[in-house]
């Protein structure tokens, strides 16, 4: 492992002390990311959320006090009940504490979780389109009037404070994923030259049990093809500012197959895509549309 390796966790307030916080720190973790989502009681209430604006504060105090030089913020925007308004002050208020980072999130409601079955039976409804799309851009001016450089759709980071383990999945770089439901992404070279895939199972037993029997806890993979790392690569790098190089997809994986090559022509003669050199980048103006111009190399 790297000497300076960056190694995150995630917290959620309320729900740690200041002594986890020292002993994760004396553990070897540098960087913890914060699960705000909100600091209004109302649509905290909505997510199913516990912890209140006070929690926030004592958890963020006892991240910095434990020695964390790189502390994050999440929030959710898009909530139940929220208008633009209510999330300005939460963007407002997240910018008060100086995190290092910042990840704002539409809020997708998955299924099987109460908000899904709520939203469903009428019970709570979903800001509109028009209304989320303005609260979108209200984080990025806000937050890049903070000072915060936004290097990826969803997330603003301090010059130099950019999430480093983020950074590896857009820019399809290796990683290991620990724990249970967590996903890996391995380059053993021979029979996988173009990456293979790994999912760790939900159930915390079955990845222990599997840990016990001296074996790999991965509930299933998948050996990566080249169109399989050409569309990954032009999909996860196009969610980024530094957008991608074509080129070095190619050095890296070959030539490109015949559709995606289609598929990125066309979305330059349209104007979906910028062509600046030998890079590629999503213009600024279709971010918070990009799953409806990604989906096109998919």
């Amino acid at each position: 492992m790297a000497e300076d390796a960056e190694i995150t966790t995630e917290a959620n307030p309320g729900t740690v002390t200041g002594g986890d916080f020292t002993r994760l720190r004396e553990g070897g973790f540098t960087r913890v990311s914060l699960g705000v989502q909100s600091f209004r009681p109302e649509t905290l209430a909505a997510l199913g959320r516990v912890h209140s604006v006070e929690d926030v504060r004592t958890s963020y105090r006892d991240a910095r006090r434990a020695g964390f030089s790189s502390v994050g913020i999440d929030l959710i925007f898009g909530n139940p009940g929220q208008n633009p308004a209510e999330w300005q002050e939460d963007l407002d208020l997240a910018v008060t504490f100086l995190p290092d980072h910042v990840s704002a999130y539409a809020l997708t409601p998955e299924p099987g979780t109460p908000i899904h079955a709520a939203i469903g039976n009428g019970g709570i409804a979903l800001p509109d389109d028009d209304a989320v799309a303005r609260m979108y851009t209200a984080a990025r001016e806000t937050l890049r009037a903070a000072g915060y450089r936004h290097y990826e759709i969803s997330n603003f980071a301090r010059p130099g404070m950019e999430c480093r383990h983020n950074l590896k999945y857009w820019r399809r770089d290796g990683y290991l994923g620990f724990g249970p439901s967590a996903h890996g992404l391995l380059f053993p070279g021979g029979s996988a030259p173009f990456g293979f895939r790994t999912a760790n199972p939900p159930s915390l037993p079955d990845y222990v049990r599997a840990l016990d029997e001296g074996r790999p806890p991965w509930a299933s993979t998948r050996a990566c093809g080249r169109e399989d790392a050409w569309k990954e690569a032009l999909i996860f790098g196009l969610r980024t500012s530094e957008g991608v190089s074509p080129p070095s997809i190619e050095k890296r994986n070959g030539p490109p197959p015949e559709d995606a090559r289609e598929a990125v022509e066309n979305l330059i003669g349209s104007g979906l895509l910028l062509r600046e050199g030998d890079r590629l980048r999503l213009p600024e103006q279709y971010w918070f549309v990009s799953n409806e111009v990604l989906q096109r190399l998919a």
